[in-house]
């Protein structure tokens, strides 16, 4: 066996290891809060409270008729605000509403009824559940272009969650593969909310390469309820995440992460990344003092040599912290 199939196979071991097991560095810390995480493909979501064991389990329903997916915590009671996928018999049939479901998987409420061939989804509750901010778009026709699916336009949608009213509909704001929210969008103020466009995902169509939508620039963007404009204050940022308890955000911008303070429009690095890593998702704890990062480090440039990573660093001091890491980053999750 030759020293670099030993280097390959090695690597993939480690890279087995760091996927299956607790993070590498062993303390007896959590992770704060509450955390609702269901691994990819997968139908059970399980539910830790300031642990690294889930304290409860429930089944998302999956089935040839309706699909549950993309839920997200509600913020002053435990239950989710999620999709409902309704299948339907018909290409036009197809559906996507927002609805509200219980620790059991139960739907209680149907929040948002989607029409006849809209998609509506990735629903993000304000920080005090007074607003609700989701995903609309239109099924596209694939037979008139491979891409349609891609190159869909996204509307935001906007709706008092105690009056079940639409406030405001922003319409043809990204594409889907560019358009980036995070979970937590939302300002303190509930009336701002942050969002990212990104042209690392480039749309290219008989020699066309397609804009991101609505003439914008890549970066992150702030809109404000109140002004009804919005605003690019991040340049080349992606990634953008509110901070549940300040006015600032966090993003990525020349692989790093970055804070800026709103009030002060002050920037500073917080951590850099290695050129072979890869950053998967950012998530501020819910006390506001540090920021969670998943990503995966690339062996010799490729995709099939790496490593799952995890780390979480307080704001403060730059400083990185030692937790036992359940592996949430890499699935779906929902975290308050």
């Amino acid at each position: 066996m030759t020293i670099k199939i030993k280097v390959m196979l090695l690597l993939i071991l480690v890279n087995w290891m760091t996927i299956h097991s607790c993070s590498m560095i062993n303390s007896s810390d959590t992770l704060p809060g509450k955390i609702a995480f269901r691994k990819l493909m997968k139908h059970q979501c399980f539910v830790f409270t300031d642990s690294d064991t889930a304290t409860t389990s429930f089944k998302v329903r999956n089935d040839k008729d309706v699909q549950y997916s993309g839920f997200t915590w509600m913020n002053l009671e435990d239950s989710f605000v999620g999709t409902e996928i309704v299948v339907g018999t018909k290409r036009n049939d197809y559906r996507s509403n927002i609805v509200q479901f219980d620790l059991s998987g139960e739907i209680i409420d149907r929040i948002y009824e989607a029409e006849r061939g809209e998609i509506a989804g990735l629903a993000h509750p304000s920080s005090r559940d007074r607003k609700l901010l989701f995903i609309t778009e239109r099924i596209g026709n694939v037979n008139t272009n491979p891409l349609e699916g891609l190159m869909r336009m996204n509307s935001i949608v906007i709706m008092d969650l105690q009056e079940r009213t639409i406030i405001k509909r922003i319409d043809s704001i990204g594409m889907s593969a560019n358009l980036q929210i995070a979970e937590s969008p939302w300002l303190k103020d509930e009336n701002r909310f942050v969002y990212s466009i990104s042209t690392e995902n480039k749309l290219i169509s008989d020699g066309d390469v397609f804009n991101s939508g609505d003439d914008e620039s890549e970066g992150v963007y702030v809109y404000d309820l109140t002004k009804n404009q919005k605003r690019l204050i991040v340049p080349a940022g992606r990634f953008a995440i509110a901070s549940p308890i300040r006015d600032q955000i966090a993003y990525i911008k020349d692989n790093s992460i970055r804070v800026m303070d709103l009030s002060t429009n002050e920037e500073r690095i917080v951590f850099e990344f290695d050129s072979k890593d890869k950053v998967i998702n950012i998530h501020w704890t819910p006390n506001g003092a540090s920021i969670y990062v998943a990503y995966f480090h690339y062996y010799f440039g490729s995709y099939h040599l790496s490593s799952s990573r995890e780390k979480l660093i307080e704001v403060s001091s730059n400083r990185e912290l030692s937790f036992k890491n359940i592996g949430m980053g890499f699935g779906y999750y929902t975290w308050k």
